[in-house]
């Protein structure tokens, strides 16, 4: 009876060792997913504030940009999106701004179910659209363990225009496709013939990598494409 006690005791005593273990491990791996999300999140504020821009909440900008600017930053398909994005109250909303305060660069959508979905996003500023895809889910997963991001492939690069051809409008579309499925995502049709992308948290972290550290960012620099900073 002494021994059989304890070896039950022995027994409980691994088992709550193997708990707190388990406990602790997820722990730490949450601490260095937040540590992760945060490092990456200051390096591309850090990388804009350089230039004289700055990644912020919508809700800072000053002055909410009328119609005709939305043209000119998303073209004639998006620019009624993102309007109708900004109008709505639940709706997550980051813009990139220049030194005169002007929005050069947005993305907006919804967090339903622990993911982001109905994203629309247009920039003119060479990766300021990318840039903000991937923050919004370093954000999101930060605060909700955020997971993936959807969304729907409706505009081109570059943005379409009034008085495209619709060869010129295909060839566009193309081109958007092309990016996503470069950068890891996956890109499908649904069955009303819509075109849509999902990432997930390991492909964005990849990507992030590779801005900022393999040089993405600085590449594009390279191309010489200015920040646009009086317009």
């Amino acid at each position: 009876m002494e021994e059989s006690s304890k070896k039950k005791r022995s027994s409980k005593k691994t088992t709550s060792n193997k708990s707190t273990n388990k406990s602790t491990n997820k722990s730490t791996s949450k601490m260095k997913r937040i540590e992760t999300n945060l490092m990456f999140m200051r390096n591309f504020e850090d990388y804009f504030l350089e230039k004289n821009h700055m990644i912020c909440d919508y809700n800072m900008v000053l002055k909410k940009p009328t119609m005709k600017e939305l043209t000119w930053l998303c073209g004639d398909v998006m620019d009624s999106n993102i309007q109708g994005n900004l109008e709505e109250g639940n709706t997550f909303k980051f813009v990139i701004l220049n030194s005169k305060k002007k929005i050069v660069a947005i993305i907006t959508g919804y967090f339903e179910k622990g993911e982001l979905v109905d994203i629309s996003r247009c920039s003119k500023i060479p990766g300021g659209g990318e840039v903000l895809l991937y923050y919004s889910l370093l954000k999101f997963n930060t605060i909700h363990n955020t997971k993936y991001l959807h969304g729907y492939i409706a505009g081109a690069i570059p943005p379409i225009k009034k008085g495209d051809s619709s060869e010129l409008i295909v060839e566009k579309e193309k081109i958007l496709n092309d990016y996503h499925g470069k950068r890891g995502a996956k890109v499908f049709e649904h069955e009303n013939g819509n075109r849509g992308f999902t990432y997930s948290y390991p492909d964005i972290l990849d990507n992030c990598d590779i801005l900022l550290n393999v040089g993405g960012l600085r590449l594009l620099e390279a191309k010489k494409v200015p920040l646009p900073s009086s317009e």
